[in-house]
Formats: structure tokens, C-alpha cells, sequence
């Protein structure tokens, strides 16, 4: 962190004091031509799409949003008016050693672009707030597996050779909690599986029929 910025968020801020005008006015207008009510994923899959004239990465691109996003969180968790954040952020950039090498007069713009992303872009505003909660709960899924065994089972004298076995499906479950990764593994048999298909396509399908509204 330098100056009160967070590292992640260097890069971003860099690119948006360095960018010719031309650039950013098609940056605001891509962002402006977005689909309003879509996740944020989809804003900046939208955005890396259609970047190609401009001289900014798709990894870069999704640096600025993502930053851009960490404003409008912050101006939510903390009830601040986003002009107040910006004004922070303006002072912080300032005085940062990360741009010292840059002029003054460019590094002031900054707070104008920022300022017209932040207010003149309604889909990246909604896609930041519904990304916020979607992942506000305690515990956030990161991956699954399942994992397949067969188990034998033996006669009373194990001599006597294997009876019959068992098919055993240990399901694996990789999540965050308070943003430190944990584990869980369950046991589950075929009947469950069943359940957990039919449940998880019925939440498909309830996904679809919102989006299709």
C-alpha cells in the first residue's frame, strides 16, 4: 500500500492518469454502452471485447474496473457520497511515490475521469452492487470435486475372499470463509447426487427465467 492505495490498485489509476484523451473517451463510451442489470463479469468480459483500438490491455481493463468497483463498495459500506471518495483518492494520488514521475497538472485530471466513470455509468454502478451481494455471506463457494471409491467387503475370514463392494462418493468442497480458504468433505451416495443435479437445474433454470424476463 503506498499513500493509502492498495497495491491491486496501482496499475489501474496509472493507466487512467496515462491514457490519451481519446482513449478514455472511448473507454467511458464502452462502459456507457453497456447492458444495464448484467454481473460484473459480463461488464468486463463486454468491456475486453471491444478494447481492440485501444491502447490498453483486456487485463488492464479489468484492473480499472475492478477498482472502479472497490469505490462504489466502499461508498456503500462506509455511507460516504462518491465525491467525497474521490476527493480522498485525488489527495492520495498526489502524494503517492507511485507517480511522482508524473506531471502534476495530469495526475489532477485524474479525479475528472474517475468522477465521469464512476457517475456516468449506470450498467458498471448495478454490476458493482450486484457483485457485492452476491458474495457478502460468510462462506463463499470456490470449487468441488468428487471423488469415487470402491470399498470391498470381505468374509468374517478374510481368507475366504471378498463378498461384495461398495461404491463410496466422497464430494469435496473448497470455500472461503472470512477470505481464508477452507475444506469440507461429505459423503454422499448415488441418491444424492440425484438430488443435487435436479437441485442445482432447477436453480439453472430459475437463473434463466430471471434473465429472460
Amino acid at each position: 500500500m503506498s499513500s493509502g492505495i492498495p497495491s491491486e490498485h496501482i496499475k489501474a489509476i496509472d493507466t487512467l492518469i496515462r491514457i490519451s484523451d481519446a482513449d478514455f473517451d472511448q473507454l467511458l463510451t464502452i462502459f456507457q454502452e453497456t447492458n444495464l442489470g448484467v454481473d460484473l463479469e459480463d461488464f468486463i468480459q463486454n468491456a475486453s471485447l471491444n478494447i481492440n483500438n485501444l491502447d490498453i490491455s483486456e487485463s488492464r481493463t479489468e484492473e480499472i474496473i475492478s477498482f472502479l468497483s472497490s469505490l462504489y463498495i466502499a461508498s456503500e459500506i462506509y455511507s460516504l457520497p462518491l465525491s467525497e471518495i474521490i476527493e480522498s483518492l485525488q489527495e492520495k494520488i498526489i502524494e503517492s511515490q507511485d507517480f511522482t514521475n508524473i506531471p502534476l497538472s495530469e495526475k489532477e485530471n485524474t479525479k475528472n475521469r474517475i468522477q465521469q466513470l464512476l457517475t456516468q455509468c449506470p450498467s458498471l454502478q448495478v454490476a458493482s452492487k450486484r457483485n457485492n451481494l452476491k458474495y457478502e455471506y460468510e462462506n463463499i463457494f470456490s470449487n468441488s470435486r468428487v471423488f469415487t471409491d470402491i470399498r470391498p467387503i470381505f468374509f468374517e475370514k478374510i481368507s475366504e475372499g471378498v463378498i461384495s463392494e461398495v461404491v463410496v462418493n466422497v464430494l469435496k468442497i473448497t470455500y472461503f470463509k472470512n477470505r481464508k480458504q477452507e475444506e469440507i468433505y461429505l459423503s454422499i451416495d448415488e441418491n444424492d447426487i440425484e438430488q443435487l443435479s435436479e437441485q442445482l437445474e432447477r436453480a439453472k433454470r430459475k437463473i434463466k427465467a430471471i434473465k429472460d424476463r
